[in-house]
């Protein structure tokens, strides 16, 4: 049986560096901590921070600009559901199962 607690290890940050590259999405989010925070840390009034502030996530914005719709899993089942005779008994089965589903 394989062992279940994993071992943690202590290293220099120079040896952790030159083994773990960050990803592309941990960079954009570490420029965004930083310029957050020397946006939060300045000296302007609070107005300008947050004007700053909001410019600062737009630039940053990582969601996709594609919308998604909302998908009605019923109605999709159903209309998969061949022949057209089984649909009637496919009602009552995702009726009965409907309230253990998440």
């Amino acid at each position: 049986m394989e062992n279940p607690f994993k071992k943690l290890v202590l290293v220099n940050p120079e040896v952790a560096s030159a083994i773990y590259k960050p990803t592309t999405t941990e960079k954009k989010l570490g420029t965004l901590d930083q310029a957050i925070r020397d946006i939060l840390n300045s000296s302007l009034p609070d107005d300008e921070k947050a004007k700053q502030y909001v410019t600062t996530l737009k630039t940053h914005k990582l969601l996709s600009s594609s919308k998604t719709r909302p998908v009605d899993a019923e109605s999709e089942i159903l209309d998969s559901i061949d022949p057209p005779q089984e649909k009637a008994r496919a009602k009552e089965l995702l009726r009965l199962i409907k309230p253990y589903l998440l």
